[in-house]
C-alpha cells in the first residue's frame, strides 16, 4: 500500500507561489537573514520548474525510451502525432508523444 500523497501540479505551483511570496516577505523584514534568502531562491527555483513550458516535443517508445529517427522531435506535437499515424512499420505501436523541457538556469 502507498502511502505518500499525491499532488496535482496546479497543487503544487500554488503552494510554491505562498511560499515564495512568504520568503520574500521575509528577506524584506530581515535582509541578511540567510534561511530566508535560501528559501526565496528555492520557492524561485521550484516555480520556474513549474511553469515552464515545453522547449520542443519528442517521440517515446512503447518501452520509455526516446525514439530517434528523421522526424523525431518538433516545436508542434501535432506533426509529430501526424507522423506516428502515418508510421509504416509496427515500430510506432505504443509510441507516444511527450513533451521535453529545459531546466531553468540558475544564477
Amino acid at each position: 500500500m502507498n502511502n505518500k500523497t499525491q499532488f496535482t501540479k496546479d497543487q503544487l505551483t500554488e503552494w510554491a507561489e505562498d511560499c515564495r511570496m512568504l520568503a520574500q516577505c521575509a528577506v524584506d523584514a530581515r535582509p541578511d537573514d540567510v534561511a530566508a534568502a535560501k528559501n526565496l531562491a528555492l520557492a524561485e527555483i521550484v516555480l520556474a520548474v513549474l511553469t515552464v513550458k515545453p522547449f520542443m516535443y519528442g517521440i517515446e517508445d512503447c518501452d520509455g525510451m526516446a525514439y530517434f529517427a528523421e522526424h523525431c522531435v518538433s516545436s508542434n506535437p501535432a506533426h509529430l502525432s501526424d507522423e506516428l499515424q502515418t508510421a509504416d512499420d509496427e515500430s510506432g505501436e505504443g509510441a507516444k508523444v511527450i513533451p521535453l523541457y529545459r531546466l531553468p538556469e540558475i544564477n
